[in-house]
């Protein structure tokens, strides 16, 4: 797989203090200017890395049904909006 000379990507999430609860960095092939595809490519990525089984097995059923709810919320935002940066009225 060849990534050299292709430009990285750089996120993080803060939580509602400003504290930095995740940060990252991704680089691939992407076809909009933006990198819009490419980051839609790594949330699929990890999406496609998580296993329920693991919420289960560890008695976090309620996180999982969390987060599932905090990505469905954030999807239907960004369908409604032309521009959307992370901002929901919730």
């Amino acid at each position: 797989m060849e990534i050299a000379n292709q430009p990285s990507f750089y996120f993080t999430l803060e939580d509602q203090n400003g504290n930095t609860e995740v940060t990252g960095n991704f680089t691939g092939k992407y076809i909009l200017e933006s990198g819009d595809d490419l980051r839609f490519k790594a949330i699929l990525a990890l999406l496609n890395s998580i296993d329920r089984a693991n919420f289960n097995n560890t008695g976090h059923q309620d996180l999982f049904s969390q987060y599932i709810k905090e990505i469905e919320e954030t999807l239907n935002e960004m369908k409604q909006h032309e521009r959307f940066q992370g901002k929901t009225n919730g």
